[in-house]
């Protein structure tokens, strides 16, 4: 009695072993399966397939490195700037101002840096597969610009420029020659170009009043967004 007891509970444990061994045999498979769906969807380089990494682009807020509180606004210019000039290109998907933005509000980072793991994962939930950040620096007289590129799926550093300008000038021309150069990036030639001012408008004062309307709007705080956009048409009525 007591072997053929011992006998069964061989069997039992064995059978249940080998049950184990083939569930995890079938949810290897059905991983395996899952992963090969997924790389014949997203491609080798982690982007859709037949979608091309540099000519989709998300552009974060540029980290402001200086005390002059003049050139603040350049942190959701910089976004708004490169953006809009961008989106003139129709070979190139830009995901939109304000769904950065709001991306960038729903991270926590409204008034923050933007580092590069958090850069990389806005870009994921907009859709983007290059990503532009930045750093804005000045000195006594000049603004200087620096723009850094990286592939959203590997992280990998692209490509940097830097461009600089007098500080006491309009600084969107600036701002129209980086454009220039994610469009030869994306394969684009470098007589494409957008007048940001001409495309906006020729206040500058307008301009920033929009866009501090434009923030103040994303954080509900809308008597705020109010005044600011009262400034702007009161400062470029055609541009409102």
């Amino acid at each position: 009695g007591s072997a053929r007891t011992l006998t069964g509970v061989a069997k039992g444990a064995a059978a249940r072993s080998a049950t184990r061994r083939q569930r995890l045999i079938v949810g290897a498979i059905a991983a395996v399966a899952v992963a090969g769906s997924a790389w014949a969807i997203l491609g080798r380089d982690g982007a859709p397939r037949g979608v091309d990494p540099r000519r989709s682009y998300a552009v974060m807020p540029f980290e402001v490195q200086s005390g002059n509180r003049d050139i603040g606004w350049l942190r959701d210019g910089a976004v708004n700037m490169l953006t809009l000039a961008m989106s003139q290109w129709r070979d190139l998907t830009v995901a939109d101002y304000e769904r950065t933005m709001v991306l960038v509000r729903e991270a926590g980072l409204e008034d923050k840096r933007v580092d590069l793991d958090r850069a990389l994962a806005i870009a994921r939930r907009a859709g983007a597969w290059t990503v532009v950040t930045g750093t804005i620096t000045t000195t006594a007289d000049s603004l200087r610009v620096d723009a850094r590129l990286y592939d959203v799926a590997s992280g990998k550093s692209l490509f940097t420029e830097t461009r600089s300008a007098p500080l006491s000038e309009d600084p969107r021309p600036l701002f129209d020659g980086l454009a220039r150069y994610l469009l030869g990036v994306a394969g684009g030639t470098a007589t494409e170009s957008v007048d940001l001012a001409a495309a906006t408008t020729t206040s500058l004062v307008a301009y920033r009043a929009y866009l501090e309307g434009v923030r103040a709007l994303f954080s509900w705080r809308m008597f705020a967004a109010d005044s600011l956009f009262q400034v702007a048409i009161e400062a470029d009525s055609g541009f409102a």
